[in-house]
């Protein structure tokens, strides 16, 4: 289910895991790509990584 992606994403974040998060919350959105917490978390981990035009593009997403 996708909440568990998201809790288990969850707990890479707060290990510091940013990567292994970012798949986790990539695997909830493979099941629910309209799903804004997961897109917020996900791109929260793209701006840890550098990934600044994925982290604006998810951002966006899970603001509207």
């Amino acid at each position: 289910m996708e909440e568990d992606f998201i809790s288990v994403g969850l707990l890479n974040y707060a290990d510091y895991n940013y990567k292994t998060a970012l798949e986790n919350f990539s695997k909830a959105l493979s099941k629910n790509n309209d799903n804004s917490e997961a897109l917020l978390y996900r791109g929260i981990c793209h701006l840890k990584l550098g990934n600044y035009e994925s982290s604006i593009n998810d951002l966006n997403k899970a603001q509207s």
